[in-house]
This record gives C-alpha cells, structure tokens and sequence, in this order.
C-alpha cells in the first residue's frame, strides 16, 4: 500500500460552482398566469397551445427540486450515445426493418385505446420538466403525449386545466420517478432460477434492453424482457450479449457496521496514526488511518466509493490485496509477507497507479490529472479493475479520468481491498460498493468491438472464436475455426459478441424521440401515444409495443425533422 510520505502532498482553495438559471422576473409571472387561466376557462375547451419565449429560461419549482432537474438536464447530452467514435473496420449494411412474422408479440391487441381520447395522468408532485428548443424550461407534470393530435398536454401547479404544447417546439421532457402502484400485469417480470443474471443487449441501431435470454438459433435471439415481453429479433440486428449485474446481490454493500473490517496499524516516520471511526453508515477519518476487508474480488470487478473531505483530499484504495495491515512502500522489504497489489492513489488534482510486491521495485503505472477535484468536497469515485486485459479505470462522478494498462500482466493476486488516508485533512467515506462487472464503462465506446467470427468470452476469461450455432435450454453449441465442437453453460459465458459482418440497420420508420430509462435502457421509437392507459410506441426492430405502466421513463428527447435522418439513440 501507499506510505504516508511518498506521495506528495497538494493544498489547495476549495470552491464550489454552479451554474442556475436567473429566477423569472414578475413580468413573467403574470403572463403564465394569465395563459392559465384563459386555457381554463370553459370546461372541454382545447387547451390553448404554450409557445415558448425568446427570453430567459421560465422555471417555477423549488430550489432543491429545480438544481436537481437542471443537472439532471445538463448532465444529459443530446450526443449520439449508439456512435463508434473509433474506426469502422467492417461495413455495415443498411437493411429494411422486419416484415411479416420476424417479430411475434401480441402488441396489435392492446392497441385499441388509441381510438379513444387520452387518458390523462394522475397528478403526483408537478415535478417533471420540458426543456424547449430555445432554452426556455417549464416545471409542472406531463398529463399526455398524442402524436394523433401532435399535443403535449402539461400540467401547471396553478391550473386544472393544462396547456398544450407542439412537440416541435420541444426539445427533451424529464420525468420524476414515480411508484408504480398498479396491477401485477406491470410488475417486474419474474427471474426464475435458472436465469442467474439478467443480460444487457446491444442492437446495431445503439440501443439498449435488459432482459433475460431464452435462445439463440442461427437467424434469431429470443429474449425476455420487462418492456417488451418475450419477443423473438433477428440476429442480423443484435451486436453482442453482456451480463448486467445492476440487479444482482452486490459483493459488499455498505458500510453498516465495523463488523468484517479490519483496522490497521499505521505506523509513522514520526509516532504512531489513527484509526478509522464507524457512525451512522459512515466511516470517519482524521488522522493517518486503514481499514480493509476481503470482499471477493473478481476478475472483473467494480468498486464505488462516495466520499467528502474537508481539507486536502488524499487516499489511497489497494486492489486484489492478500494482507489487511497497510505497508510502508519505503520499508516493504522489511514489512511481513504479503502478495502483489495495485496501489491507486487519489489526491486533490491527480491520481497515479503503482504494481506493489515485496522484493520487486515499484512500478508507476502512470499519472492523471483531475484538475476538477480542486472544485469539489464531495465525489463518487468508481475504480474497474479488468484482469483479462490488465487494465483498471478511474471513473469521478461517472466521468471516465484514465484507464491504466499493466504491460506485464496483471499482477494483483488477492480478493481484498485496503483504504489508506494519508492523515492530510479529514475524509467521510458515506458509501462502498463492490460488485461484479460486466467489462463495459458506460462512458466511452469500449464495448464496440467488432469480430469477423462470433465470439464467445468465457467466465475464466478464456476466448472461443468460430460460428454459434445456437443456444438452447441453457447449453451453447460453437463450432470452433478447428472444426471441433464446443460446449458451453450459460453460467460460464461472460459475453457473446455476434458477426460484424452479418449486422444489419433498419432503416429509419418515422421515430420521433428517444426514450431513456432509469434502468440506463435505451430505446428509439415512433411514440404514438403516453397516457393513463400507458405508453404506445413503433420499433424499427421490436415492431409495435404497449407498455401498461410509463413507470421507469427518465427523460424522452424529442426528435426533430432535421435531426431523424442521421441521429440515432
């Protein structure tokens, strides 16, 4: 681990920004005021149509909810998430969305309440947000969408009746989450034990569903999932198969206790340090402390860290440690036995990562600097350690800072972790959580990889390369480029990446917005119709869908004429 005089030591001014909008004047006021009650008056009367200003942005909320909705919205980009920023290797083939019966559900049936009028939704808290095309924003509650009528209907916390909005002068709605309270037909699909974890799939379109996987054959992926049901897509449209562990037991989630954790014994060129403090699912540090825990660690594995700091911010986090006392580098040689580790060491401004073992040299693995830190008392830090490709990243606030690559190999050998600080200020650890990973960072492009055979990635971290024939009752066939058949259990694949050669795009079909969920599921879709009654939406792949309850939508970005020929989700 880190000793607590060889890594330098940064002071810096803490300051915090932010950017809010200017409150609306009284001007302002009155004139929402006056559009309110003009669109209410005389009961069944259309809502008169809200255009937006050219002025400055109108938000009525309170201050803690509007700071929360407007870094919500910055924080949300109108960036192609689905692009390859890197090269393009392999071509991709535009091809005609499916025909006929390669997509089976029984959407058709559920679609007869579009016939009706909207169904309004239940008022909760007035806490959604439409963000327009100029830059205003409007704080209240989404009541409908009908693309029928091309009407947003939006509530006002001062009105019964709602205004109308055009969706062409609406850039991006956010919704506040909500319980969902209703029948079991729109409760969670149930996990059998057979299915382990649930499974993230990426389509060539950019999307994202989690669901489960029920068969692969040689022209389709049938899967199962809450938005869509058990639906039968094409293989030429699927990319690849990950694991998503969001909804699995977590490795270690707390802290709760100081039950499990060990404290070490931090020893000073000059006198004896600290100890780490437990209160209120919180561990407390002011002093030069250590404290360390086997979590079980695994090949692949996520570490989240919250922490607040007042003072200097310098500590130090080891990964796949075997010894729970910390170390002193200056001294290592001399320290009891212990195996190799990764040292990362997290300072006001910079990070850098070390290989530590006891009768070898220490290797610097390299710097990054996080000029953004100085700016901060608080932060999420998530540390991804991949062993199959030697590499771990730093993620502040779920902004990827650096990746680190080990030329020789991954070295650490342990399960456990070690968090040291280095004694400079003090330091609030309010939340650790260790989980497996599934190997993507959701900030860059890494999963884009593109094979010209399909590949299978083994749980041990072993590669099978060849043609996967199918995928039944749990068991995968793969005839490998030796001619020899391979045999798989689902339980011990990581990952399936499909062909690039053989991907295909459906061509655009009149969607006009991108649904993002809290689930991080991705979907771009023509939406016919959100209300009471549920969501109604055309996919290009998925072909029609109702989904009975709207529960789990964070934002729907409004796609316009200019923008459907080339953006995808």
């Amino acid at each position: 681990m880190c000793s607590f005089t060889d890594m330098k030591m940064i002071c810096s001014h803490q300051s915090r920004t932010g950017f809010l909008p200017a409150p609306p004047s009284t001007i302002i006021k009155w004139l929402l005021v006056v559009s309110v009650v003009f669109s209410s008056i005389g009961h069944g009367v259309r809502a008169q149509v809200l255009q937006p200003r050219a002025e400055q942005p109108v938000l009525i909320l309170p201050e803690e909810d509007r700071r929360r909705l407007l870094d919500d919205l910055q924080n949300t980009t109108g960036k192609d998430p689905g692009a390859d920023e890197s090269e393009t290797a392999i071509p991709v083939d535009e091809d005609s969305a499916p025909e006929g019966n390669d997509i089976e559900n029984d959407a058709d049936a559920n679609w007869a309440p579009l016939e009706s009028d909207p169904v309004g939704l239940e008022p909760v808290a007035y806490r959604d947000l439409v963000s327009f095309r100029n830059g205003d924003y409007l704080a209240g509650q989404l009541q409908f969408w009908d693309s029928a009528s091309s009407t947003i209907h939006w509530l006002y916390p001062e009105s019964s009746q709602p205004f109308a909005m055009d969706p062409a002068n609406v850039d991006r709605i956010l919704l506040e989450p909500v319980t969902d309270n209703s029948d079991s037909s729109t409760t969670p699909i149930e996990q059998s034990a057979e299915d382990g974890h649930g499974w993230r799939f990426f389509f060539t379109t950019g999307e994202t569903l989690d669901g489960f996987l029920e068969e692969i054959t040689d022209s389709a992926v049938t899967l199962r999932s809450q938005l869509t049901g058990t639906i039968s897509v094409p293989r030429k449209f699927v990319e690849s198969i990950y694991p998503n562990y969001s909804g699995s037991e977590a490795l270690y989630r707390g802290p709760d206790t100081m039950e499990g954790w060990t404290r070490g014994d931090v020893r000073l060129e000059q006198g004896e340090g600290g100890q780490w403090r437990y209160n209120r699912n919180a561990f407390y540090a002011t002093e030069a402390a250590s404290i360390a825990r086997d979590v079980g660690l695994t090949p692949l594995s996520s570490i989240e860290i919250e922490a607040a700091w007042k003072g200097t911010l310098n500590f130090a986090v080891a990964l796949y440690t075997d010894y729970l006392q910390p170390i002193r580098l200056a001294d290592k040689e001399n320290e009891p036995d212990f195996g190799p580790f990764y040292s990362l060491q997290i300072g006001s401004q910079s990070a850098r990562l070390q290989s530590i073992n006891k009768d070898d040299p220490i290797r610097q693995l390299g710097y990054a600097f996080i000029p953004t830190l100085n700016q901060k008392t608080q932060a999420k830090f998530t540390i991804l350690s991949n062993s199959r490709t030697a590499t771990v990243t730093l993620l502040v606030d779920d902004q990827r800072v650096h990746t680190w690559r080990d030329t020789q190999g991954f070295f650490g050998e342990g399960g456990a972790i070690r968090i040291v600080h280095q004694g400079m200020g003090s330091i609030r650890l309010g939340s650790v959580v260790v989980r497996k990973w599934n190997g993507i960072i959701d900030s860059t492009n890494d999963r884009q990889v593109r094979y010209r055979t399909d590949v299978i990635q083994a749980e041990d971290g072993e590669t099978f390369k060849g043609s996967l024939s199918s995928l039944r009752n749990g068991s995968a066939s793969m005839f490998l480029a030796n001619s020899s058949t391979r045999k798989l259990q689902l339980g011990d694949i990581h990952s399936i990446h499909f062909r690039a050669t053989e991907w295909k795009v459906p061509r655009d079909r009149g969607e006009n917005s991108v649904l993002e969920f809290y689930s991080n599921e991705m979907i771009k879709a023509a939406l016919h119709r959100l209300d009471g009654t549920g969501l109604f939406m055309e996919h290009a792949i998925f072909g029609r869908h109702h989904i009975p309850s709207p529960v789990g939508i964070r934002s729907i970005r409004v796609l316009s004429d200019a923008s459907r020929a080339d953006v995808r989700p």
